[in-house]
């Protein structure tokens, strides 16, 4: 599936998305939600900021989407079958991410 923004959206809307374990502990790391999540990358204005075409487990992109004004998340989709898997989820941090959008990386 190639990485159309508006699908994994309308995915992500209507709750039909993958969570690998690793994305579990980092929901529960940092304390996100999967309605944080739903809401961040389905109903709000989600962007790819980042794309992993090369990833040996298969191709996978960063997106940028916000909970509240004061709560992104990024969330590392891949796309190696039909239906769209969390690999990683967590608040971006000013440490490795210029504040206040999150999207380039230090």
């Amino acid at each position: 599936m190639p990485f159309d923004l508006d699908i994994i959206t309308e995915f992500f809307r209507d709750g039909l998305f993958l969570i690998t374990k690793h994305g579990y502990q980092e929901l529960d790391h940092d304390h996100i939600t999967i309605e944080n999540l739903r809401y961040a990358i389905g109903a709000d204005d989600p962007e790819i900021i980042e794309n992993y075409p090369n990833d040996p487990r298969g191709e996978s992109c960063l997106i940028i989407g916000w909970c509240k004004p004061d709560f992104p998340i990024h969330v590392c989709v891949g796309l190696s079958s039909s239906t769209p898997e969390i690999i990683t989820v967590y608040k971006p941090k000013p440490t490795k991410f210029y504040p206040p959008e999150y999207r380039k990386r230090r």
